[in-house]
């Protein structure tokens, strides 16, 4: 496999791992009584493991303990590249909601004449 497909294949897992280990840490602290997570949490476990377990298949030479840190290293840094172009996404759907006119309302003006 060629270096750069490689290291897109390791982002996209390295994404795949810090989102699992992220939900986890989600399904762990959001935990009440009337919830079930054991179905989610098994799967964003396996999901996460998997992640991990290919990036240790595509770096060689580590120790799984280096494939999970390059993995979630990935991720992060992958996250990082992309914010840019979520906050320019973010910022046009503010400015949509912002410069909309907003339809008119006969009760608002009731409101108005009392």
């Amino acid at each position: 496999m060629s270096p750069e497909l490689t290291e897109i294949v390791l982002l996209f897992f390295g994404g795949i791992a810090i989102s699992s280990f992220w939900l986890l840490i989600n399904l762990v602290a959001s935990y009440h009584p009337y919830h079930n997570p054991a179905l989610p949490f098994f799967s964003v476990f396996i999901s996460g493991a998997i992640a991990i377990f290919i990036t240790a298949a595509l770096s060689e030479n580590i120790s799984t303990i280096e494939a999970t840190r390059i993995a979630l290293t990935n991720g992060g840094s992958g996250l990082l590249q992309i914010l840019p172009f979520a906050y320019v996404v973010f910022l046009f759907f503010l400015l949509k909601a912002s410069l909309r006119r907003r339809p008119h309302d006969p009760l608002l003006a009731l409101l108005d004449e009392e």
